[in-house]
């Protein structure tokens, strides 16, 4: 069924003027503004504004040409250029077409795509799967994503969408913008608010699973969760019951990774295992911000006298702390600061990739990296050190 809004028109209706897209006049009829589909349910569907044009010119001549789709398999990464946003293969060959606003990384096969106003969804060969129906909508993890279709730019009311575009829960769960991290689903459960302040977690038919009674939570991970309730100093560690696994004892608690938990105690950073034993106390450091990190591909960074470098399980320095910024190991390079020049180190302390002057790099992922030059423009590098795509001026919204 379809409902029309028309300009200076008033009825006893359920919907307010929000509830519409605030879409251009369709010229040849008269008054009218905005058009929705109505579910069966009565609930207002957003429509799929300009996807028809996006399919018949755009990716159509694309798929004309036997350019989309060409290749499904790998890691695909986004790009932009000219306005328009797309994704190139690990060669830097266009898979998927500039032809979108945005397009976001691919998890679990599919990536967020802004058509206009509204959000959707594209697989690997550039077909729309979900098409742009959401005000905002974050990635997909463990088959949902969070979505929201109103509004407000400040508050909103959010739900989970299947891969199939099917509404798994329905969007009336109160939440901040839906571009908010840490909500995506782990070990079966997502993170929830209740009035902005208390925090619990949803199961995957949208039922409450653990109590809103918590000050600050983290996602789950190996089967528990950092958490701090309300009124309280301290943080622990809960499992997915929302019992105590490991009794808060913590003045900062982070998720499990590389099987041990980063936790501060005081203005020192040690590691813990599931048990809640400390396996490993790092030194304190006159760095208060970020005096260690979490372990990735057995590796953690530390702080020393002003600068970082990294450890491993057992407590040995791998790498010397000279660094002035680092970022977590990821595709056994870590990408590293030195005065204004980045460069990538790898787990022997070689410069894999030399220092050159940069004013952002980003971690590897599938062999490739984002990196800024001082002049504003953006590409990926290969680890060879050779730009695949770019660089090209940064746009807003840009890789």
């Amino acid at each position: 069924m379809i409902l029309w809004r028309f300009s200076g028109t008033a009825g006893l209706l359920k919907w307010t003027p929000k509830s519409f897209p605030s879409f251009d006049c369709r010229s040849g009829m008269h008054d009218v503004c905005a058009g929705a589909v109505i579910s069966l349910e009565g609930t207002l569907i957003a429509p799929e504004h300009g996807l028809e044009e996006l399919e018949t010119t755009c990716l159509g001549e694309q798929r004309q040409e036997g350019s989309i789709g060409a290749s499904s398999e790998g890691a695909l990464f986004p790009v932009r250029q000219d306005g328009k946003s797309g994704a190139i293969d690990r060669s830097g060959r266009v898979v998927i077409p500039l032809c979108f606003d945005f397009v976001g990384e691919f998890h679990e096969g599919l990536a967020r795509f802004a058509r206009g106003k509204l959000f959707g969804f594209v697989d690997k060969r550039g077909r729309i799967v979900i098409p742009p129906r959401f005000t905002s909508e974050w990635n997909f993890s463990e088959g949902l994503a969070r979505v929201t279709s109103d509004d407000d730019p400040y508050w909103h009311r959010c739900g989970y969408v299947d891969q199939s575009g099917m509404m798994a829960i329905k969007d009336d769960i109160e939440c901040e913008s839906a571009f908010a991290a840490g909500y995506d689903f782990r070990n079966g459960l997502a993170k929830m608010d209740e009035k902005i302040t208390k925090h619990g977690f949803l199961d995957k038919t949208g039922q409450v699973a653990i109590r809103p009674e918590f000050e600050s939570v983290e996602t789950f991970s190996a089967g528990l969760a950092a958490a701090k309730k309300i009124g309280e100093e301290k943080w622990g560690y809960i499992d997915v019951n929302g019992d105590w696994a490991i009794e808060p004892q913590f003045a900062w608690a982070f998720s499990f990774s590389d099987g041990v938990a980063l936790v501060h105690v005081g203005d020192n950073c040690g590691y813990i295992d599931k048990s809640g034993a400390m396996v490993l106390r790092l030194p304190q450091s006159n760095l208060r911000m970020a005096p260690c990190g979490e372990f990735h591909e057995g590796l953690a960074s530390f702080a020393e006298s002003g600068k970082y470098g990294f450890v491993d399980h057992a407590g040995r320095v791998v790498l010397p702390a000279t660094f002035d910024r680092v970022q977590p190991f990821a595709d056994g390079l870590a990408a590293v600061m030195v005065g204004e020049e980045w460069g990538y180190a790898d787990k022997s302390g070689r410069m894999a990739i030399p220092l050159k002057p940069l004013k952002q790099a980003s971690d590897f992922r599938d062999g490739l990296a984002k990196v800024l030059t001082v002049d504003g423009k953006e590409g990926y590098i290969d680890k060879d050190n050779k730009f695949v795509w770019g660089p090209v001026q940064r746009e807003k919204g840009g890789l």
